[in-house]
């Protein structure tokens, strides 16, 4: 599909010939492009804001080197902004995964009897000194039933359908 486009967009170069203001410009022969190349509409993204910001730079040579710097200062303040504001609010997503894991581990620890902590990991744990392994203390039955039954009901019943085909496939067929 591609080479379609490249091929259309040839010929129509092609086609314009030596007609003042019938050849495309680079950007839209890279947006032409773009559209069916993903990774070219970011390249053609990419130029774009390149030639917007040499635009910029361009006005600035018409400012007083006062109002120059300032723009660029500007300019850079408000990058500094975005990046920040990002980052923000990436680490608030993080911490919201961060405890909502925690709360999960929290839980599956007390289902198990395990120390929360380091689950008998860490000797240095000031909860368990590395004993908090699971089985550590008693579990809670409640959640025990919740979420460990169910897994091992699943691997019971999973053993027995490979139980079940092991036994087919070993016995002998009877010769009659």
């Amino acid at each position: 599909m591609a080479d379609t486009a490249y091929e259309q967009l040839l010929a129509s170069l092609v086609a314009s010939g030596d007609v003042p203001g019938s050849v495309p410009t680079m950007e839209e022969l890279l947006q032409q492009l773009g559209n069916t190349n993903p990774r070219m509409q970011l390249i053609a993204n990419y130029l774009a804001q390149r030639q917007a910001e040499a635009k910029m730079d361009d006005n600035d040579l018409t400012l007083p080197d006062k109002d120059r710097l300032t723009n660029k200062t500007e300019l850079r303040s408000s990058r500094r902004k975005r990046s920040m504001d990002h980052l923000r609010q990436m680490v608030e997503n993080m911490y919201s995964e961060l405890e909502a894991l925690r709360e999960i581990n929290d839980t599956l620890a007390e289902a198990l009897g395990a120390c929360h902590l380091c689950w008998g990991g860490d000797s240095t744990c000031e909860l368990c000194r590395g004993q908090g392994s699971p089985g550590f203390a008693a579990p809670d039955w409640e959640l025990f039933t919740q979420f460990v039954s169910p897994a091992v009901h699943r691997l019971q019943k999973d053993r027995r359908v490979n139980d079940r085909l092991s036994n087919k496939t070993n016995s002998k067929p009877s010769v009659e």
